[in-house]
């Protein structure tokens, strides 16, 4: 036997790369030569409005324009919760806003126009009870609310009438809002052909349908669809339908609250709002703004955190975390929060911390 037998190739061995001897160079049959001189002109029609920065930068552009500052802009925006969160007595509330001078909604100032609210899941005798209810002595002319309980299908000429009543009711000048809000979607929604819809494509289209057109008319369109159970980590993602619901607004609204509960947490998303929840409570038919929701979760943590610490004396991070049902992470970051205010309702003194006395 000559050599080593690891100096030898075991059968079947394939060479590695490095050993195949150098191959003459072949051409790709299926690639062909990059095109030389300029491609005819493309068909008729009108041609896209491509921009350099230097133009852009040189146009006087008008700024964005909302209905409620930082959170209803211009545009078309989606708003979604479960059946029972209040929605319609919140987009009530918006109507009475942007229609009677000096009514604020969720603590803001919303600008003056006139409103189409298509309050398609209530009666004439609730909405009429529900506005009494929060009018009380502020009723108005009110000649700048407009009620519809009962509208076609957008392929059943309610698209053209829904344009007509823009067309009819917009401010040229846009010194004034016109505001749509469409309470359900789902009532004017074209029904879907089983078998043979691509779920994505309808979905896209149809709130696409809403977005080009208040972008047409300049006007904003707000939608009210509902929730489903969805990630908690991101409540956006519990909107009902596809993927294709979250790409085409120009702003998102998401609420959230328990059953049985008055608190309430309004998510944002978009292009041209805040993002920062906001904290609301529901009393009697009215929304209220208590704050950020962030602030407000967390005066609640440190709220329920003192009052254990009041009746104890001292207690560890992770035996506040048992009483007051929290993790124990979110105990530690709020304690050393409030540790480093002056003057700290805290102190610790060997790993417990107690209350400290002013």
């Amino acid at each position: 036997m000559d050599g080593h037998p690891f100096d030898r190739d075991p059968p079947g061995r394939k060479p590695a790369p490095w050993e195949v001897p150098d191959q003459p160079w072949v051409a790709d049959p299926h690639i062909t030569a990059p095109p030389r001189g300029i491609p005819p002109k493309p068909p008729a029609g009108a041609a896209p409005n491509v921009l350099t920065r230097k133009r852009l930068l040189e146009m006087d552009l008008p700024p964005q324009r909302y209905t409620v500052p930082g959170l209803l802009p211009v545009g078309y925006t989606v708003f979604g919760a479960t059946p029972k969160f209040g929605k319609s007595w919140l987009m009530l509330d918006l109507v009475l806003a942007a229609t009677v001078p000096g009514w604020l909604f969720l603590g803001r100032e919303v600008q003056q126009g006139r409103v189409l609210y298509l309050s398609l899941e209530d009666s004439l005798t609730r909405l009429r009870d529900r506005t009494l209810k929060l009018l009380g002595d502020a009723i108005g002319a009110g000649e700048d609310c407009h009620y519809c309980i009962e509208w076609p299908r957008l392929d059943d000429g309610g698209l053209e009438w829904l344009e007509w009543w823009i067309a009819s009711h917009v401010d040229p000048t846009g010194e004034r809002s016109t505001t749509v809000i469409i309470d359900t979607g789902q009532s004017i929604r074209p029904p879907a052909i089983l078998g043979s819809a691509n779920w994505y494509e309808a979905d896209s289209q149809f709130h696409k349908t809403f977005r080009d057109l208040a972008l047409r008319w300049g006007v904003c369109i707000l939608l009210i669809t509902h929730t489903t159970k969805g990630r908690k980590d991101d409540p956006f993602e519990s909107i009902q339908g596809t993927m294709g619901v979250l790409g085409i607004p120009d702003a998102i609204w998401v609420g959230q609250r328990e059953r049985g509960e008055n608190d309430a947490t309004l998510h944002f998303m978009g292009r041209d709002v805040n993002t920062d929840a906001l904290a609301l409570e529901f009393n009697d038919g009215r929304w209220t703004y208590l704050g950020l929701a962030s602030e407000v979760r967390q005066n609640q943590t440190n709220e329920a955190i003192l009052a254990t610490l009041r009746v104890t004396d001292g207690m560890s991070p992770a035996e506040v975390a048992i009483v007051t049902d929290m993790p124990v992470g979110r105990v530690k970051k709020a304690i050393w929060l409030m540790s480093q205010k002056e003057p700290s309702p805290v102190y610790v003194e060997s790993g417990r911390y107690y209350i400290r006395k002013m």
